[in-house]
């Protein structure tokens, strides 16, 4: 936000965020995640094993890259922190913040001190450092001690749990990019809107992204509110004595809809396939950044390259969780074998899907 208020110092940019409970083990009861081969309680550091099928090296390495991105921005991660099955109460008590306007007071407050105060024994799964976390954004202590001893919000949160896999959710975070004035609405948390498909992201992504996002729908907005001007002045009767109530502004028409990243593979992760000059990237995983209009190319980050690439969305598809799996065990089953190869390498042959690499 502070970039793209750098670049347009005379717009407003606000967001309104709304989170949601979510759990990778969707609603499983205790009884079913006993049956399941999953760590369920233990450390961070433990649980990371989960993810790395075991491999104590490739949990180390997770861990040292994901240290180094949070001392970039001033963040301490402690890894001993402790985690136990299904964080109910602590997003019971964040859906009982959002309801007194403490949401992000709250999130921020809790995940400084899970993430960043293990050691001490601080924990999204103890019921102190809820409370602490609670009251450090200003809610009151009583009233917040008595929340947690309940039982309200409990089936909201389960009911959550169960939902969100169902919607195709299988990534945290995910961010949805609603603006109503231009009727851009939708997502799987609003699977009966009827605007305009509004853009995704589906994990953490590059600050990059993110402001080419606010710009393209500023830019939008921009248009929007111009277009709707002109035609005002343009059809609006000159005043009369008694000016008669003016007519409402007419509906957005179709051909009016704001220009949206297309295809619908940008902001998602995706997987490279049918390739021939550089056969060895498909199968190869990135990030669909944006599309470029003037080439009819998706311009792709793969995991691990310095440079983009310019696709043909056929050449593309978007990238599941097993697709995610897959990689992640590929990668851990070979630490130590090459960096994946240059996008900047030489062609084979006169393969048109395959162009260019991009400076990005």
């Amino acid at each position: 936000m502070a970039i793209f208020h750098e670049e347009h110092p005379t717009v407003a940019l606000e967001l309104t965020v709304t989170r949601h409970p979510f759990s990778f083990l969707s609603d499983y009861d205790g009884e079913m995640l006993d049956a399941l081969t999953l760590k369920k309680r233990g450390t961070w550091k433990e649980r990371l094993l989960d993810y790395t099928h075991g491999d104590e090296n490739a949990r180390d390495m997770a861990m040292a890259g994901m240290k180094h991105a949070g001392s970039t921005v001033g963040i301490a991660f402690d890894y001993e922190c402790y985690i136990d099955r299904q964080p109910v109460d602590s997003q019971r008590m964040l859906l009982y913040a959002a309801n007194n306007g403490k949401q992000e007071a709250y999130v921020a407050a809790l995940s400084k001190r899970h993430f960043t105060m293990g050691s001490s024994g601080e924990s999204a799964s103890k019921r102190h450092t809820v409370l602490a976390a609670a009251r450090e954004a200003g809610l009151d202590p009583t009233a917040a001690a008595a929340f947690y001893d309940s039982e309200e919000l409990r089936d909201v949160v389960w009911r959550s749990y169960g939902d969100m896999p169902k919607r195709g959710i299988n990534a945290i975070p995910l961010f949805v990019f609603n603006l109503p004035e231009l009727a851009i609405e939708g997502g799987p948390l609003r699977p009966h809107a009827t605007g305009h498909t509004p853009p995704i992201v589906n994990g953490s992504m590059t600050i990059d992204l993110f402001v080419s996002i606010f710009d393209q729908l500023w830019d939008a907005l921009a248009a929007h509110r111009k277009n709707n001007l002109g035609h005002a002045l343009k059809t609006t009767p000159p005043p009369k004595q008694l000016p008669p109530t003016p007519p409402a502004p007419p509906a957005p028409r179709a051909t009016d809809a704001p220009h949206l990243p297309d295809p619908p593979l940008v902001g998602h992760r995706v997987v490279v396939r049918g390739l021939s000059a550089r056969a060895e990237l498909n199968g190869q995983l990135g990030l669909c950044a944006r599309y470029d209009h003037t080439k009819g190319r998706c311009v792709v980050r793969l995991d691990g390259a310095r440079d983009a690439l310019l696709l043909r969305p056929t050449n593309l598809k978007q990238a599941t969780s097993a697709d995610e799996a897959k990689a992640k065990a590929a990668k851990a089953a070979a630490v130590s074998a090459a960096a994946p190869p240059s996008a900047s390498a030489p062609l084979e042959d006169d393969d048109d899907d395959y162009l260019t690499a991009l400076g990005f």
